[in-house]
């Protein structure tokens, strides 16, 4: 049975980047930081990693995507809000970059007030 996911297209040379498949960013059990959408928590190591690494336990996104009840939100980080189920489409056609939810560190809201101090 074919995969269903979606694939990384490399437009320099035409081909399939199946590497970046297998990135954080793709995977279900990463989440994107609300503010630095380049790093973010992996929930399975409950550790912080940057959008680029990868791992053993590497979960689509895509395949995990059924699992989800139609009243789920998930987060579109290109445009920085919630998005619904049914809304997913379209996000992914516009080429946005769709997580199942995000990461708010407990301490960020210290560091700004530190920055202002």
């Amino acid at each position: 049975m074919p995969s269903r996911e979606p694939r990384s297209f490399n437009a320099d040379n035409n081909t399939l980047d199946k590497k970046s498949l297998r990135r954080c960013d793709n995977c279900y059990h990463w989440r994107p930081h609300i503010h630095y959408s380049h790093i973010g928590l992996c929930t399975r190591s409950d550790k912080m990693t940057s959008q680029n690494e990868s791992c053993e336990g590497w979960l689509s996104i895509w395949r995990s995507f059924k699992h989800l009840s139609d009243k789920d939100f998930l987060w579109c980080s290109s445009c920085n809000k919630p998005i619904p189920r049914d809304e997913v489409p379209e996000h992914v056609k516009a080429g946005h970059r769709v997580h199942v939810w995000i990461y708010i560190d407990p301490d960020f809201r210290e560091e700004i007030v530190g920055a202002i101090e």
